[in-house]
């Protein structure tokens, strides 16, 4: 690489990937509606919400059940 050169993007100058770098990492959840009416339900029968997290599709992890489906959890039928 060239003295004054820019590192490709996503690069430090000594050619390691940033921290932060876009595109790295885990892209966030998005919970979808067939999930919400899901875990509505299943919460409604009364599945803990270990086996609700497990259950629905994609299976999620027990913190990102509680933060994207408290509501549903809530009032499950």
């Amino acid at each position: 690489m060239a003295k004054n050169a820019k590192p490709p993007k996503g690069l430090t100058k000594a050619g390691k990937p940033r921290k932060n770098a876009p595109g790295q990492g885990r892209p966030p959840y998005k919970p979808s509606e067939q999930s919400r009416v899901q875990v509505t339900q299943l919460a409604g029968i009364g599945f803990t919400q270990e086996e609700i997290a497990a259950f629905i599709d994609p299976p999620c992890d027990l913190k990102t059940l509680l933060k994207y489906y408290r509501r549903e959890l809530d009032t499950g039928l």
